[in-house]
């Protein structure tokens, strides 16, 4: 009896991680807002960790489906392990490292659609009880790329406009912003919209629905959280972010103390634009964060600088096992590290470097040609043949980014990183 309890919540633990990592979580996004808008707008680096999160969530889901907890932090060996379960698409290990070779772009991307699509199908299979949510998924998949070409970025700029507007309408001490790529001038058919909601507290999850389905009637397939509220509309993806002002008061109110995860809500603040705002808060926001201090600068570098140690060993890990598929997927890693590094010293707030094209120009501090050379690294061929080369540049351009740390904050000590970045 306690053997078969032991069983059935470990089941329950398996389906828990494959709808949070696959259906509601990164399959999701590859497979609703298709990542082929990336290799149009020839965004390499976005690409590169597109398809970085996608190895992982890939492994982390095909472990669930075997019934085995996934390993914490950088603890994959990718081919090692991936070699280790019994339940998994066919040739999945040639697949994924076909997906990476940066040769046939379109056709490395069809492939990981193709290979999501038969882990979904083995996801039915195993546990049937999510037959519904990984069928739902699949339909609006094919409806979504059935419906690309037909949307157009005005339409969606409308929607959005709509949302605000009658949020605003509904109340007008909230502070409103929309980000992400409306923000960032690169909407295009592919764009969702992101906006976020600064208010006293949130409204429960029937008055928000109630209130958007008010103002767009044409709303389908609501999903919501807490503090989130996801939806379509017309074919475009709309998301909304609640937040309680007090959470971002609290936040720069820490300042120079910082933690990684406070870039997720000061990337909104500092890169939105604002549509309506109670009180100039966010405006206030942001004139803060134009404004940091040298010891806020220096306690976000040395925060990014700390992850050094765990994916520069586990790319060390999979070059001497010659496992590609590691030595790509934590060299990416190292990458978005060393973007988050180079943002921190331009007091830039982002999440993570899926906007480096457009925030290159603005970056004054930088190693020379840097956004040139991390396309170099993650957009030409990646092979046994080529990875060395790539390796040994992506240590330069660590190195010098320590050199530009070192003349402007020298107390940092860097001794441990330098030791760390030798190859």
């Amino acid at each position: 009896m306690l053997n078969n309890k032991f069983q059935q919540e470990k089941r329950e633990d398996c389906i828990k991680i494959i709808l949070h990592r696959a259906i509601d979580g990164q399959f999701s996004g590859w497979l609703l807002l298709p990542v082929f808008s990336q290799l149009r707008r020839e965004d390499f680096i976005r690409l590169a960790i597109s398809k970085y999160f996608q190895i992982g969530q890939i492994v982390d889901t095909l472990f669930a489906i075997n019934g085995l907890s996934i390993k914490k932090g950088y603890g994959y060996e990718f081919e090692k392990d991936l070699n280790m379960l019994s339940v998994k698409p066919q040739n999945t290990i040639e697949r994924l490292k076909a997906s990476i070779r940066n040769v046939e772009l379109k056709d490395e991307i069809e492939q990981i659609l193709v290979l999501i699509k038969d882990i979904i199908a083995l996801i039915v299979n195993n546990y049937p009880e999510l037959s519904k949510e990984c069928e739902y998924l699949l339909e609006q998949s094919a409806q979504k790329l059935t419906n690309n070409s037909s949307q157009n970025i005005d339409n969606l700029r409308y929607i959005a406009d709509k949302i605000i507007h009658g949020l605003h309408e509904d109340n007008k001490s909230w502070s409103i912003i929309i980000y992400g790529s409306f923000a960032m001038g690169q909407p295009d058919s592919d764009s969702d919209a992101d906006m976020r909601v600064y208010c006293d507290s949130i409204p429960s999850k029937d008055m928000r629905m109630e209130t958007i389905k008010s103002i767009i009637p044409e709303v389908k397939d609501f999903k919501q959280s807490d503090e989130e509220d996801m939806f379509w509309v017309e074919g475009h993806y709309l998301h909304i972010n609640f937040v309680e002002s007090r959470k971002i008061d609290e936040i720069l109110s820490r300042f120079p103390k910082f933690y990684w995860s406070d870039d997720d809500e000061l990337e909104a603040v500092q890169s939105g634009i604002i549509c309506f705002d109670s009180n100039d808060r966010v405006l206030k926001w942001k004139h803060t964060l134009e404004n940091v201090s040298p010891d806020t600068v220096i306690n976000r570098i040395n925060v990014y600088l700390s992850d050094t140690k765990w994916w520069n060993f586990s790319l060390k890990k999979g070059i001497d096992s010659k496992d590609l598929i590691s030595i790509y997927f934590y060299l990416v890693e190292g990458m978005y590290a060393l973007c988050n590094v180079i943002f921190a010293l331009n007091g830039l707030f982002l999440v993570f470097p899926k906007w480096m094209k457009q925030t290159d120009s603005r970056m004054k501090i930088k190693p020379k040609d840097f956004y040139s050379r991390l396309v170099h690294i993650v957009n030409t061929e990646f092979s046994f043949s080529t990875h060395q080369e790539k390796v040994k540049e992506f240590f330069q351009l660590w190195n010098e980014t320590l050199g530009l740390i070192e003349k402007r904050y020298p107390d940092i000590d860097l001794s441990e990183v330098r030791h760390l970045l030798q190859i």
